[in-house]
């Protein structure tokens, strides 16, 4: 941990100093320049996590189970908008991986399911990408290696790098299970929905960010079902879609308006 310290140090530079607090059931890292505070147990962040911008303003904020998130988890941009809502289950994803262990017959859960024919289907479904993808402003490449091992170090050096333009989960895995939500910098939500074991259920809605509706549909499994429905920019129904049981588009109907 003394390696970690002084890693950070070297990130973070002389605009932020760091303290060290030993605990009986863990350690604690925090800093004094309102960056991030998190607890570790058995050198995994464990219990509430939050992180701030230089402002003060929160970033982000959840909680770890043993380095698994779990629980809400809410970002926000630096001008006090709400970022993002993420709803994970830590006890959900250790589930689904010792399903995929079993024989097919004893496999209930969907994700479990498609992750037996198609191991890839696991990864992508527990990747902090996907769970962010579309926050995430600049490409990899596009930065600076990160020399950390840790992924609360790694996030933080990337998201203060990036600052409202990108944002990266400070954990390595997770499993969506409840409600999902992003916003526009305006406060106006952007989509909306709800996961169940780890693939999009029920209905869901996007939105533009002047309000509007973008589009509204329901998912079963993780694929889209049943018919959805498609708005221009002024709010008028564009199209209307039809889905099958494998998320296959069957028929689409569009109006002039």
């Amino acid at each position: 941990m003394k390696q970690l310290l002084l890693t950070w140090l070297a990130l973070a530079g002389t605009s932020s100093v760091l303290f060290w607090t030993g605990q009986q059931d863990g350690q604690s890292i925090s800093g004094s320049g309102y960056r991030f505070k998190v607890n570790y147990k058995r050198n995994l962040p464990h219990g509430p996590y939050k992180s701030w911008f230089d402002s003060a303003q929160l970033r982000d904020q959840g909680t770890f189970e043993m380095g698994i998130p779990d629980g809400e988890w809410k970002g926000w941009y630096s001008n006090g908008q709400p970022r993002f809502i993420r709803t994970y289950s830590a006890a959900k994803l250790q589930r689904i991986k010792q399903e995929i262990k079993k024989h097919p017959k004893h496999v209930l859960m969907p994700l479990a399911i498609e992750a037996q024919q198609n191991r890839s289907a696991l990864h992508h479904a527990i990747s902090p990408l996907q769970s962010f993808w579309h926050l995430y402003g600049k490409r990899h490449e596009e930065l600076p290696p990160v020399p950390v091992d840790s992924m609360v170090l790694a996030s933080l050096q990337f998201n203060e790098q990036g600052g409202d333009n990108s944002y990266m989960a400070p954990f390595k895995e997770c499993l969506h299970h409840g409600l999902y939500m992003n916003y526009f910098p305006n406060g106006r939500a952007k989509d909306s929905g709800y996961y169940k074991n780890g693939l999009r259920e029920g209905h869901w809605e996007h939105w533009l960010s002047k309000g509007l509706l973008r589009a509204s549909g329901s998912y079963k499994h993780g694929k889209r079902s049943g018919t959805w429905s498609y708005y221009d920019p002024g709010g008028r129904i564009r199209s209307l879609a039809t889905y099958n049981r494998k998320g296959e588009l069957v028929h689409q109907q569009f109006y002039d308006n």
